[in-house]
């Protein structure tokens, strides 16, 4: 979507949205002593639902990328528990390799191994 520049068009659209919302209150300020004026307090009744509709569209924006990112990041992960419960052995299993070494001696594994997986494009 980025590459076709649908992002910047959905920010195009919450701007002018913005804009329009600002030219409502501008124009009762702008128009509020005149009594011929179409403009009324009512104009704010709306602004406050189209604001709380676009607040919640910025905000679903905003979980979007916080998703994409943890996809384009990866996550991390910690495999913990007692000694000799299978860590090592479920690390291994998982990367499909030998990445922490297994033992029957408790506690062979002291140090922070880490490795990265791609699980399921992930």
């Amino acid at each position: 979507m980025q590459l076709q520049g649908r992002q910047s068009q959905v920010y195009a659209q919450l701007r002018s949205k913005l804009l329009k919302m600002l030219a409502h209150v501008e124009a009762y300020i702008d128009f509020e002593a005149d009594e011929t004026s179409d403009v009324t307090p009512q104009v704010f009744i709306k602004l406050r639902e189209e604001a709380q509709v676009l607040r919640l569209q910025v905000q679903n924006y905003l979980d979007q990328g916080q998703v994409a990112e943890t996809i384009r990041e990866g996550l991390k992960v910690a495999i913990v528990g007692p000694p000799n419960a299978g860590k090592s052995t479920l690390m291994n299993l998982i990367a499909k390799r030998r990445v922490s070494i297994v033992s029957e001696v408790p506690g062979t594994t002291r140090d922070c191994v880490s490795t990265s997986l791609n699980l399921f494009g992930h």
